[in-house]
Protein backbone atom coordinates (compact mmCIF):
# COMPACT_ATOMS: atom_id res chain seq x y z
CA UNK A 1 0.00 0.00 0.00
CA UNK A 2 2.88 2.23 -0.30
CA UNK A 3 3.13 2.50 -4.24
CA UNK A 4 1.48 5.54 -4.72
CA UNK A 5 3.88 7.80 -1.78
CA UNK A 6 6.86 5.93 -3.38
CA UNK A 7 6.04 7.08 -6.85
CA UNK A 8 5.20 10.86 -5.57
CA UNK A 9 8.50 10.83 -3.93
CA UNK A 10 10.01 10.49 -6.96
CA UNK A 11 10.26 6.36 -7.60
CA UNK A 12 9.29 6.35 -11.42
CA UNK A 13 11.50 6.08 -14.36
CA UNK A 14 12.34 3.94 -17.15
CA UNK A 15 14.44 0.84 -18.82
CA UNK A 16 15.56 1.52 -22.61
CA UNK A 17 15.23 -2.44 -24.02
CA UNK A 18 16.87 -2.03 -27.67
CA UNK A 19 15.54 -4.68 -30.29
CA UNK A 20 17.99 -5.76 -32.73
CA UNK A 21 15.47 -5.38 -35.56
CA UNK A 22 15.26 -1.79 -35.09
CA UNK A 23 18.66 -0.82 -36.23
CA UNK A 24 17.92 -1.03 -40.04
CA UNK A 25 15.08 1.00 -39.66
CA UNK A 26 17.18 4.34 -39.78
CA UNK A 27 15.90 5.55 -36.36
CA UNK A 28 17.25 8.25 -34.65
CA UNK A 29 19.89 7.00 -32.00
CA UNK A 30 22.43 8.08 -29.52
CA UNK A 31 21.95 11.48 -28.53
CA UNK A 32 19.22 11.94 -30.60
CA UNK A 33 17.40 9.34 -28.65
CA UNK A 34 15.91 11.05 -25.62
CA UNK A 35 14.09 9.65 -22.51
CA UNK A 36 11.30 12.00 -20.66
CA UNK A 37 10.01 10.83 -17.64
CA UNK A 38 6.78 13.01 -16.94
CA UNK A 39 5.65 13.38 -13.63
CA UNK A 40 3.58 16.48 -11.49
CA UNK A 41 4.03 17.66 -7.71
CA UNK A 42 2.56 20.10 -5.96
CA UNK A 43 4.60 23.43 -5.83
CA UNK A 44 5.17 25.83 -3.38
CA UNK A 45 1.72 27.56 -3.79
CA UNK A 46 0.17 24.87 -3.05
CA UNK A 47 -0.79 23.98 1.27
CA UNK A 48 0.94 20.27 1.45
CA UNK A 49 4.39 19.76 0.85
CA UNK A 50 4.70 15.94 1.44
CA UNK A 51 2.89 13.34 0.15
CA UNK A 52 -0.52 13.52 2.60
CA UNK A 53 -3.44 12.97 0.18
CA UNK A 54 -6.71 14.00 1.43
CA UNK A 55 -10.36 11.71 0.81
CA UNK A 56 -10.79 14.54 -2.23
CA UNK A 57 -7.36 13.25 -2.93
CA UNK A 58 -8.48 9.76 -2.79
CA UNK A 59 -11.09 10.24 -5.06
CA UNK A 60 -9.73 12.16 -7.94
CA UNK A 61 -6.33 11.28 -7.57
CA UNK A 62 -3.08 12.77 -6.36
CA UNK A 63 -2.94 15.86 -8.59
CA UNK A 64 0.15 18.72 -8.68
CA UNK A 65 0.27 21.76 -10.54
CA UNK A 66 4.09 21.78 -11.20
CA UNK A 67 5.32 19.15 -14.21
CA UNK A 68 8.85 17.81 -13.83
CA UNK A 69 10.80 16.08 -16.95
CA UNK A 70 13.45 13.76 -16.06
CA UNK A 71 12.73 15.61 -11.99
CA UNK A 72 13.49 19.18 -13.46
CA UNK A 73 10.90 21.76 -12.88
CA UNK A 74 10.59 24.48 -15.61
CA UNK A 75 12.62 22.12 -17.91
CA UNK A 76 14.30 22.79 -21.46
CA UNK A 77 16.33 20.62 -23.74
CA UNK A 78 18.67 22.39 -26.33
CA UNK A 79 18.29 20.14 -29.88
CA UNK A 80 19.32 20.52 -33.07
CA UNK A 81 17.29 21.19 -36.33
CA UNK A 82 16.78 17.39 -37.15
CA UNK A 83 15.02 14.31 -35.99
CA UNK A 84 14.70 13.43 -32.89
CA UNK A 85 12.92 10.09 -31.07
CA UNK A 86 11.47 11.10 -27.74
CA UNK A 87 10.37 8.40 -25.30
CA UNK A 88 7.64 9.40 -23.03
CA UNK A 89 6.82 7.43 -20.19
CA UNK A 90 4.01 9.13 -17.97
CA UNK A 91 5.10 8.55 -14.03
CA UNK A 92 2.48 11.08 -12.06
CA UNK A 93 0.17 9.25 -9.66
CA UNK A 94 -3.14 10.58 -11.37
CA UNK A 95 -2.18 13.34 -13.80
CA UNK A 96 -3.45 12.40 -17.38
CA UNK A 97 -1.71 14.23 -20.41
CA UNK A 98 -2.83 15.44 -23.69
CA UNK A 99 0.50 15.74 -25.40
CA UNK A 100 0.76 18.32 -27.77
CA UNK A 101 3.42 21.10 -28.84
CA UNK A 102 2.14 24.63 -28.36
CA UNK A 103 2.17 25.38 -32.19
CA UNK A 104 0.13 22.17 -33.09
CA UNK A 105 3.41 20.81 -34.99
CA UNK A 106 2.93 17.34 -36.16
CA UNK A 107 5.31 14.20 -34.88
CA UNK A 108 5.04 10.91 -35.37
CA UNK A 109 3.88 8.25 -33.08
CA UNK A 110 5.93 5.08 -33.68
CA UNK A 111 5.95 3.27 -30.44
CA UNK A 112 3.04 1.83 -27.43
CA UNK A 113 3.49 0.16 -24.39
CA UNK A 114 4.96 -2.99 -25.74
CA UNK A 115 6.95 -1.35 -28.20
CA UNK A 116 7.38 -0.57 -31.80
CA UNK A 117 3.71 -0.32 -33.71
CA UNK A 118 3.16 -1.70 -37.65
CA UNK A 119 3.18 2.01 -38.90
CA UNK A 120 4.58 6.06 -38.10
CA UNK A 121 1.54 7.89 -37.65
CA UNK A 122 1.25 11.64 -37.97
CA UNK A 123 -0.21 13.08 -35.11
CA UNK A 124 -0.43 16.64 -33.57
CA UNK A 125 -1.60 15.40 -29.94
CA UNK A 126 -2.51 12.20 -27.40
CA UNK A 127 -3.65 11.13 -24.14
CA UNK A 128 -0.68 9.42 -21.99
CA UNK A 129 -1.85 8.24 -18.78
CA UNK A 130 -0.13 6.65 -15.50
CA UNK A 131 1.89 4.51 -16.43
CA UNK A 132 1.70 4.61 -20.23
CA UNK A 133 4.32 5.03 -22.74
CA UNK A 134 5.04 6.40 -25.84
CA UNK A 135 7.80 6.71 -28.44
CA UNK A 136 7.42 9.94 -31.31
CA UNK A 137 9.61 10.85 -33.81
CA UNK A 138 9.89 14.88 -33.68
CA UNK A 139 11.26 16.82 -36.70
CA UNK A 140 12.89 20.39 -36.18
CA UNK A 141 14.11 21.14 -39.78
CA UNK A 142 11.25 23.58 -39.95
CA UNK A 143 12.42 26.34 -36.83
CA UNK A 144 15.17 28.40 -37.36
CA UNK A 145 18.15 28.83 -35.09
CA UNK A 146 17.04 30.42 -31.55
CA UNK A 147 13.88 29.53 -32.16
CA UNK A 148 11.64 27.52 -29.12
CA UNK A 149 8.75 25.48 -28.97
CA UNK A 150 7.14 24.25 -26.20
CA UNK A 151 5.50 20.78 -25.19
CA UNK A 152 2.69 20.62 -23.50
CA UNK A 153 -0.33 19.04 -21.96
CA UNK A 154 -3.42 20.78 -23.67
CA UNK A 155 -6.63 21.61 -21.77
CA UNK A 156 -9.46 18.84 -21.80
CA UNK A 157 -12.29 18.58 -20.08
CA UNK A 158 -13.11 15.56 -17.89
CA UNK A 159 -12.26 14.16 -14.54
CA UNK A 160 -12.18 15.60 -11.05
CA UNK A 161 -10.01 17.65 -9.26
CA UNK A 162 -7.48 19.94 -11.20
CA UNK A 163 -7.48 17.52 -14.62
CA UNK A 164 -7.28 18.79 -17.94
CA UNK A 165 -5.52 22.02 -17.05
CA UNK A 166 -3.20 23.62 -19.40
CA UNK A 167 0.56 22.55 -18.38
CA UNK A 168 3.78 23.39 -19.77
CA UNK A 169 5.96 20.03 -19.97
CA UNK A 170 9.58 21.17 -21.25
CA UNK A 171 10.96 23.85 -23.81
CA UNK A 172 12.85 22.58 -27.18
CA UNK A 173 15.89 25.34 -27.83
CA UNK A 174 16.83 24.83 -31.44
CA UNK A 175 20.57 25.65 -31.01
CA UNK A 176 22.30 23.47 -33.78
CA UNK A 177 22.43 22.17 -37.05
CA UNK A 178 23.77 18.65 -36.70
CA UNK A 179 21.90 16.18 -38.19
CA UNK A 180 20.51 12.75 -36.55
CA UNK A 181 20.94 10.75 -40.13
CA UNK A 182 17.40 9.46 -38.76
CA UNK A 183 14.42 9.46 -41.03
CA UNK A 184 10.60 8.57 -40.50
CA UNK A 185 10.63 4.54 -41.22
CA UNK A 186 8.19 4.17 -44.39
CA UNK A 187 7.60 0.69 -42.95
CA UNK A 188 7.80 -0.90 -39.25
CA UNK A 189 7.95 -4.73 -37.90
CA UNK A 190 4.61 -6.14 -38.39
CA UNK A 191 2.21 -6.75 -35.61
CA UNK A 192 -0.27 -9.59 -35.61
CA UNK A 193 -3.61 -8.27 -34.61
CA UNK A 194 -5.90 -10.83 -32.55
CA UNK A 195 -9.15 -12.02 -34.41
CA UNK A 196 -12.14 -10.52 -32.54
CA UNK A 197 -14.24 -13.98 -33.81
CA UNK A 198 -11.56 -16.16 -31.84
CA UNK A 199 -12.58 -14.83 -28.70
CA UNK A 200 -13.85 -17.92 -26.32
CA UNK A 201 -15.30 -15.69 -23.77
CA UNK A 202 -15.44 -12.14 -22.14
CA UNK A 203 -15.15 -10.56 -18.53
CA UNK A 204 -16.89 -7.33 -17.60
CA UNK A 205 -14.97 -5.78 -15.51
CA UNK A 206 -16.98 -2.56 -13.75
CA UNK A 207 -15.28 0.45 -12.54
CA UNK A 208 -17.22 2.31 -9.17
CA UNK A 209 -16.52 4.85 -6.48
CA UNK A 210 -18.14 4.56 -3.04
CA UNK A 211 -19.04 7.65 -1.82
CA UNK A 212 -19.40 5.89 1.86
CA UNK A 213 -15.76 4.35 2.24
CA UNK A 214 -13.40 7.41 2.05
CA UNK A 215 -13.89 7.47 -1.66
CA UNK A 216 -12.62 3.94 -2.55
CA UNK A 217 -12.71 3.04 -6.36
CA UNK A 218 -13.60 -0.62 -6.68
CA UNK A 219 -14.14 -3.45 -9.13
CA UNK A 220 -16.56 -5.08 -9.81
CA UNK A 221 -18.36 -3.72 -6.17
CA UNK A 222 -14.75 -5.25 -4.65
CA UNK A 223 -11.82 -3.14 -3.24
CA UNK A 224 -8.38 -4.67 -3.36
CA UNK A 225 -7.33 -7.69 -1.44
CA UNK A 226 -4.20 -9.70 -2.04
CA UNK A 227 -5.31 -12.67 -0.84
CA UNK A 228 -8.24 -12.99 -2.52
CA UNK A 229 -8.56 -14.50 -6.45
CA UNK A 230 -11.39 -12.80 -8.40
CA UNK A 231 -11.03 -14.45 -11.92
CA UNK A 232 -8.94 -17.83 -12.88
CA UNK A 233 -7.98 -17.33 -16.58
CA UNK A 234 -7.18 -20.70 -18.83
CA UNK A 235 -3.51 -20.02 -20.90
CA UNK A 236 -3.75 -19.59 -24.81
CA UNK A 237 -7.77 -18.73 -24.70
CA UNK A 238 -8.70 -15.53 -26.88
CA UNK A 239 -10.66 -13.48 -24.21
CA UNK A 240 -12.88 -9.93 -24.51
CA UNK A 241 -12.32 -8.11 -21.72
CA UNK A 242 -14.78 -4.69 -21.21
CA UNK A 243 -13.51 -2.31 -18.96
CA UNK A 244 -17.00 0.05 -18.06
CA UNK A 245 -16.13 3.03 -16.30
CA UNK A 246 -18.92 3.95 -14.15
CA UNK A 247 -17.31 6.74 -12.58
CA UNK A 248 -16.18 10.76 -13.24
CA UNK A 249 -12.68 10.06 -13.16
CA UNK A 250 -9.97 8.97 -15.71
CA UNK A 251 -8.58 5.26 -14.73
CA UNK A 252 -5.55 4.04 -16.63
CA UNK A 253 -5.92 0.26 -16.40
CA UNK A 254 -3.04 -1.88 -16.22
CA UNK A 255 -2.25 -5.82 -16.41
CA UNK A 256 0.99 -7.44 -15.07
CA UNK A 257 3.33 -9.08 -16.63
CA UNK A 258 0.91 -9.17 -20.16
CA UNK A 259 0.53 -7.27 -23.51
CA UNK A 260 -3.25 -6.66 -24.91
CA UNK A 261 -4.63 -5.27 -28.17
CA UNK A 262 -7.10 -2.40 -27.36
CA UNK A 263 -10.30 -3.69 -29.62
CA UNK A 264 -12.69 -0.61 -28.92
CA UNK A 265 -12.96 2.67 -27.44
CA UNK A 266 -16.92 3.76 -26.54
CA UNK A 267 -18.07 1.43 -29.24
CA UNK A 268 -15.80 2.43 -31.96
CA UNK A 269 -13.18 0.35 -33.18
CA UNK A 270 -11.60 3.42 -34.88
CA UNK A 271 -8.58 3.95 -32.28
CA UNK A 272 -6.30 6.74 -31.94
CA UNK A 273 -3.26 5.82 -32.97
CA UNK A 274 -1.84 5.23 -29.25
CA UNK A 275 -3.88 2.73 -28.67
CA UNK A 276 -2.75 0.67 -31.70
CA UNK A 277 -0.13 -2.02 -31.08
CA UNK A 278 0.47 -3.98 -28.14
CA UNK A 279 -0.19 -2.59 -24.49
CA UNK A 280 -0.46 -3.00 -21.17
CA UNK A 281 -2.15 0.06 -19.84
CA UNK A 282 -5.00 1.51 -21.07
CA UNK A 283 -6.67 4.83 -20.45
CA UNK A 284 -10.42 4.28 -19.47
CA UNK A 285 -12.44 7.56 -19.85
CA UNK A 286 -15.02 8.62 -17.37
CA UNK A 287 -18.24 6.63 -18.40
CA UNK A 288 -16.35 4.96 -21.44
CA UNK A 289 -16.43 1.43 -21.89
CA UNK A 290 -12.88 0.07 -23.35
CA UNK A 291 -12.93 -3.32 -25.03
CA UNK A 292 -9.42 -5.23 -25.03
CA UNK A 293 -8.17 -8.50 -26.57
CA UNK A 294 -6.52 -10.26 -23.91
CA UNK A 295 -4.60 -14.08 -24.29
CA UNK A 296 -1.94 -15.52 -21.64
CA UNK A 297 0.49 -17.48 -23.45
CA UNK A 298 3.83 -19.12 -22.70
CA UNK A 299 2.47 -19.28 -19.22
CA UNK A 300 2.76 -22.67 -17.05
Amino acid sequence: MLTAEHVYKGFAGLFIVDDDNEIPLGLPRGSFDVPLVIQDRRSAYQPQFTYSPTMMDTMNGYLGDLVLVNGTPDPYFEVSRTLYRFRLVNGSNARVYKIGFADNHAFHIIATDGGLKDQAVSATSFFLSPGERVDILMDFSSYSLGQSVVLKSLPFTGGGGTQGLDLNIIRFDVTGSQGSGGSVPSTLPSITYYNPSEVVRTRTFTLTMSMGGGGMHKINNRSFDLNRIDEEVPGNQLEEWRIVNGTTEFHPMHVHGLLFQVLSRSGSTTLPPSDRGWKDTVLVNPSETVRVLVKFTNYT
